[in-house]
């Protein structure tokens, strides 16, 4: 069969199949639209499976439904729970390699009391939890005046360089009650190549081609 493509041709589609490859999500259903119908909402002590891919290994989160509206989709997690929660999930990594992590953020905006809502966001080496990277956010809610029906959602985002072939990222509730931080749209994605490396890439991929051909 010829080469519909040519060498350039060859060469441009390498290049936007490393750039594609930067932008699939790690992340297994990082929105939380699969699992357990959690109806209005449900909670999800330890050990507990009703989220797909996620695990929650401390305390318990409530697992939001149609309670108040989500980031993307039509579900996201309260991190606290009837206690403070941690929700965990790991994932392929290539070691040496830079990673972008982005989430979407709210708080439980039933609080009685208001206040300063906080969750850490850790990223760890799957194998031995060494911490590679992590980020607090805050959300003040008397402050923010979210309500049920308008979350305010904000994005939150941070990087790390991966050491393994397994990594974890792990959510850990600060909240001094039961309100606590809201999650969602969470996504893991290795960092876009800067243009000039793109460049490279389609200059290497011809070059590769042209020593083929003789």
């Amino acid at each position: 069969m010829a080469n519909i493509f040519g060498q350039k041709g060859g060469a441009i589609v390498l290049a936007m199949v490393a750039v594609a490859g930067a932008h699939a999500n790690l992340v297994n259903n990082g929105s939380f639209e699969l699992g357990t119908n959690p109806g209005s909402f449900t909670t999800v002590t330890t050990g507990g499976s009703n989220i797909t891919g996620w695990n929650v290994t401390s305390g318990s989160v409530d697992y939001i439904g149609t309670y108040w509206q989500s980031a993307d989709g039509s579900r996201n997690v309260d991190m606290s729970g009837s206690s403070l929660g941690r929700l965990s999930q790991s994932f392929a990594t290539v070691a040496g390699v830079l990673y972008d992590v982005t989430f979407a953020y709210s708080a439980n905006p039933d609080s009685p009391n208001g206040g300063l809502r906080k969750t850490d966001v850790n990223i760890r080496e799957t194998d031995t939890s060494n911490l590679l990277s992590s980020l607090q956010v805050t959300w003040d809610v008397p402050t923010e005046g979210n309500t049920k029906t308008n979350m305010k959602w904000k994005t939150a985002s941070f990087s790390f360089v991966a050491v393994d072939a397994a990594t974890t990222i792990q959510f850990d509730s600060l909240a001094t009650n039961s309100f606590g931080i809201a999650v969602d749209d969470v996504k893991v994605v290795q960092a876009v190549p800067e243009p000039a490396t793109i460049a490279g890439l389609g200059m290497a991929a011809i070059a590769f081609l042209r020593r083929k051909k003789k």
